[in-house]
């Protein structure tokens, strides 16, 4: 087994987190729609900062999830 099918490691690996995985594609959409003139302002980067950092605080600490 390898990647995130294997359960004594997918625990520490972040990639393996569909939670983070969505938290991230969201603030790189927003970055990107910012970029790209769609949006006057990155409405969110902050809240979305900081729902990826405590999720991987929750991962870190042994959270559930």
């Amino acid at each position: 087994m390898t990647g995130c099918d294997d359960p004594g490691r997918s625990a520490d690996r972040p990639s393996c987190d569909p939670v983070l995985i969505v938290l991230v594609a969201l603030l790189v959409a927003t970055l990107a729609a910012f970029a790209l003139g769609w949006q006057p302002y990155p409405f969110g980067v902050l809240v979305l900062g900081l729902f990826i950092v405590a999720r991987l605080l929750q991962r870190r600490t042994g959270g559930g999830g």
